[in-house]
């Protein structure tokens, strides 16, 4: 599944393993690269997220106040 069809909690649930896998210091180079990199993703996908929460709560207070 891709971090974009995962829901906002499920990313940040998993951003936070790899938060937490990253700082036991128990991983290779390569595989702390690749983590980090999935992190990016994760963060990234939560950010349009919140993005689009944004704007449709915007849209629902426009058009409550019309």
């Amino acid at each position: 599944m891709s971090e974009e069809s995962k829901t906002f909690e499920e990313n940040m649930e998993r951003l936070e393993a790899i938060v937490r896998q990253l700082n036991t210091n128990q991983t290779s180079l390569a595989q702390s690269l690749e983590l980090f990199e999935e992190g990016l993703s994760c963060v990234k996908s939560c950010d349009n997220q919140l993005k689009s929460f944004e704007k449709k709560y915007n849209e629902l207070v426009e058009h409550e106040e019309e």
